[in-house]
């Protein structure tokens, strides 16, 4: 697993419910190359975990400069 999707998993953020990254699994091409995936007790819980600073420093240096798109949703279930 690539180190920055580790240091993702790492991060402790209060209100979040649980963090699952990994690979694409090569079954259809055009796929991504990983993905992230995380639930949170409510929205104000996702806001403080965008906003912080230990997030911000792992997206800025371990993601930006080796992807070359990167696609967020937020959905609710």
């Amino acid at each position: 697993m690539p180190p920055g999707l580790d240091a993702v998993v790492a991060l402790p953020v209060t209100g979040c419910a649980g963090v699952r990254v990994g690979l694409d699994a090569g079954l259809r091409a055009g796929g991504w190359d990983f993905a992230i995936t995380s639930d949170w007790t409510d929205a104000e819980a996702y806001r403080g975990y965008d906003l912080d600073e230990r997030h911000d420093r792992v997206r800025r240096e371990l993601f930006d400069p080796f992807c070359e798109q990167i696609a967020r949703v937020q959905f609710v279930l």
